[in-house]
């Protein structure tokens, strides 16, 4: 760019110009001045907040992101010394690094904490120059800075949820993990005893199926507090997930008897604080826990070993019937192994086709006729034989293969009562007896994938009994009547399986239809012995007679037994 300024020095005599003389000036350094000067001006009064001082600290110049910053207007600012703005949150070493890299370096970055005219102590990111004369001295300081309270605020999120369970605010896996490692390291220093109590809310499931999830967050979030109430102050306690929880002792008794007694009277202490219900914004909920028990001492031992074996009891107590408490015996990791041999094995026998269907004759008092039958799942292991349904069934419940291993044998009864059907057989029989896993059952498709079978196979339906246990009936009551009432308006039989082992009543059994009641078989074994046993089966017998439902006596061995029960009016056994 150029600027150019001239003359004329002669005309002619028409008034024309015959010479001129002028000057033309190269701009362009003055253009690019200009517009560095207006950008300065944009970014001083819309940019980051900016104060001047002179070189004693005395604010001469600040922006209005300063006042928006700071809360301090230009002329309550200009004037003072910057110190006005300072937190007090740190010690005379920050100064002391702050201005040796500031007068040595002639510029200082970093993250300073500030205060704002209301008093609010508030992060910053923050630059400061120094500008120098011509002979090299300090003459200004020029501060740029930004709030970074959002920012900071979002670091801290990040590491509370990388460390902290974020419904509950208990201590998360990770942090837990780094803390029992700690205690391991402390045990082995002072040579003290430690242990972990690993809890489960029993039927926590049937909560949220019940309730939603937001209950089941709420009563989760409830349990917490409930764990901190009654641990000690120096216990730790966490959320592993779901319903589990964990919590740390340290400092016990060197003795390990001692260390057992201790922690097994916290465990109790905890066990009895569920005895009350709950109380939630729009319920009251009443539940309880199983708790396993793992001790250590300065042995050596990982926080991974222990927390497995805590979780080898918690699997321990919950199958001894829940709401109980159990310590680690070392025998309990070759069951641990013998459960994960057992659920691969399960996977296998259910693509090689390894269970079998026995079929148990139900047999009628009156007259020594069969009547029916109840089908028997049995596993053909190719190398160990038969394997007991008490081994595997749990297994199966627990990993969830009971789902398709019930369908297999849904199905399979299925198939056996069109064979029968076929060949006549059930102008004698009344039904094929099918076992039905409450997890099973609780299937939200369950009778839907009933009533399929029964088409695909085309049986008459009369001819197939569902049994479920008395827990099936205690657990969604409403769903459950629902199912039975579909089941039985198909034609299905409704059976009760081993009554009296539960929570059920016989008056609680008249909300459903059903049609069998089963007396368990640990009533029938000792009625010629037991006067108790003997007087129960009568109530069941008598009641179930006056509800219209028939009865069926399981385990009967002896003819003591049979007399016993055709005396009293038992139909079959």
């Amino acid at each position: 760019d150029t600027r150019s300024k001239g003359k004329v020095i002669e005309r002619n005599q028409n008034g024309f110009a015959l010479r001129m003389v002028g000057v033309n000036i190269d701009i362009t350094a003055m253009k690019k001045t200009e517009s560095d000067l207006r950008l300065a001006a944009v970014v001083f009064e819309e940019g980051e907040a900016v104060v001047i001082t002179d070189k004693d600290g005395t604010i001469i110049r600040v922006n209005p992101a300063f006042t928006r910053t700071t809360g301090y207007s230009a002329a309550e600012a200009i004037g003072r010394k910057a110190s006005l703005l300072k937190s007090g949150r740190h010690d005379e070493q920050f100064y002391k690094e702050f201005w040796d890299t500031l007068l040595t370096r002639g510029r200082w970055q970093g993250e300073i904490w500030n205060k704002r005219k209301n008093g609010d102590i508030y992060p910053e990111w923050e630059t400061i120059t120094a500008l120098r004369g011509a002979y090299g001295e300090i003459t200004h300081f020029i501060a740029c800075f930004i709030d970074i309270t959002e920012r900071k605020e979002a670091e801290a999120r990040v590491n509370y949820l990388a460390h902290y369970d974020e419904l509950t605010g208990l201590y998360n896996r990770t942090l837990f993990h780094e803390q029992l490692s700690k205690a391991l390291t402390r045990a082995k220093r002072i040579a003290c005893s430690g242990a972990l109590i690993f809890l489960d809310i029993d039927r926590f499931k049937s909560v949220n199926d019940t309730y939603g999830h937001t209950v089941g967050n709420e009563l989760l979030t409830q349990v917490a507090k409930l764990l901190i109430q009654n641990i000690r102050t120096e216990d730790t306690a966490a959320r592993l997930c779901g319903d589990e929880f964990i919590i740390l002792l340290e400092n016990l008794d060197r003795d390990k008897d001692e260390a057992i007694l201790a922690v097994n009277k916290l465990a109790l202490k905890i066990s009895n604080a569920f005895i009350k219900p709950i109380a939630l914004k729009q319920h009251e909920i009443l539940i309880s826990a199983s708790m396993g028990i793992c001790v250590f001492q300065s042995y050596p031992s990982t926080a991974n070993d222990l927390i497995k074996q805590a979780d080898m009891a918690l699997y321990s107590a919950k199958h001894k019937g829940r709401n109980s408490i159990q310590l680690f015996e070392p025998g309990m990791e070759e069951t641990a192994l013998q459960r994960i041999e057992i659920e691969s094995g399960l996977r296998f026998a259910l693509l090689n086709k390894e269970f079998e269907l026995f079929f148990q004759p139900q047999i009628n008092i009156a007259d020594g006729k069969i009547i029916g039958a109840e089908s028997l799942l049995r596993w053909k292991h190719p190398q160990k034989g038969f394997i007991s349904p008490a081994k595997f069934i749990p297994v199966a419940e627990d990993s969830g293969l009971i789902l398709p291993l019930g369908a297999w044998v849904l199905e399979s009864c299925c198939k056996q009562i069109r064979n029968w059907e076929k060949n006549g057989l059930f102008q004698g029989l009344k039904t094929l007896s099918v076992n039905i896993s409450a997890i099973q059952f609780n299937q939200a498709n369950f009778v839907g994938t009933v009533l399929e079978m029964i088409d695909a196979t085309e049986i008459n339906p009369k001819h197939l009994e569902i049994e479920i246990t008395e827990g099936a009936l205690i657990t969604h009551v409403e769903e459950t009547r629902y199912k039975l009432e579909a089941l039985k308006k198909a034609g299905i039989r409704i059976a009760i399986d081993d009554f009296g082992t539960g929570y059920s009543s016989l008056a609680y059994l008249k909300r459903f239809p059903i049609d069998v009641l089963k007396i368990d078989q640990s009533f029938i074994r000792d009625i010629s012995t037991d006067s108790n046993d003997a007087v129960i089966i009568k109530t069941i017998i008598g009641m179930a007679k006056n509800l219209g439902l028939y009865v069926i006596a399981e385990g009967v061995e002896t003819e003591a037994q049979l007399e016993f029960l055709n005396d009293e009016g038992c139909a079959a056994y």
